[in-house]
């Protein structure tokens, strides 16, 4: 018969050495985690849906299908875990722009610039938000993806508006200004990582657009 030790009656050095390996196993575990999510985004763009499979990502970074399926229960769960890095991160690059930037009205620019470098520093991922997202995330929007892709819009949204009440920009309908405004930032991701990538001068040229500076304008009518 086995005695359990009550883990408070365990030496001081016992336990250090516990609540050490303890750590090391959960940093292992989530380092491992994020190689395989990496791995899976790269999968993803080379194969498609159809032929994207977890033999593919484990083969990729030198384990076992088993060892893939102790972090993930199938693929579309791996390939949520995937968008959940790439739009969390996504909405933290753009939060950081606006924030940082002092200039009210230019904050506009800075989300736009930032929107921008993070499509083009990141195009495996953009793509997998954007361009190759699976059918099955269309419907029932994947976990923390689909938080972060909302605020992302909504911060768009909400510049807007600040801009069109203050006459930075011209009073229109919000929701159809925004809906402009993220189709031009993301044709400039577009252009960035297919036609402007060996000619990255002629994208900063084009985001020099949003330095611009702005011009007050009547901002709508009360009520309207």
């Amino acid at each position: 018969m086995v005695v359990r030790r009550n883990p408070s009656s365990l030496p001081e050095s016992e336990r250090q050495v516990r609540d050490a390996s303890r750590a090391r196993r959960d940093s292992e575990k989530s380092a491992l985690r994020a190689t395989i999510v990496a791995a899976a985004a790269d999968v993803f763009l080379e194969k498609g849906v159809e032929d994207f499979s977890m033999r593919q990502v484990a083969a990729r970074i030198g384990y076992s299908a088993t060892t893939i399926y102790h972090h993930f229960l199938n693929k579309e769960d791996l390939l949520d875990a995937v968008l959940d890095v790439a739009f969390s991160a996504f909405e933290q690059a753009i939060l950081d722009a606006v924030q940082t930037e002092p200039d009210l009205s230019r904050r506009m620019g800075a989300l736009g610039k930032a929107y921008v470098r993070f499509g083009v520093a990141h195009p495996v991922h953009y793509q997998l938000m954007y361009l190759r997202r699976p059918s099955w995330g269309a419907g029932d929007a994947p976990r923390a993806a689909c938080t972060a892709e909302r605020n992302s819009y909504m911060m768009l949204y909400d510049g807007v508006c600040k801009a069109i009440e203050n006459g930075w920009l011209p009073a229109a309908e919000p929701q159809a200004l925004t809906d402009w405004m993220w189709a031009t930032v993301h044709g400039l991701v577009m252009l960035g990582i297919t036609e402007f990538r060996d000619d990255p001068a002629r994208l900063e040229a084009a985001m020099t657009l949003f330095d611009l500076p702005t011009h007050p304008h009547d901002p709508p009518p009360s009520g309207s």
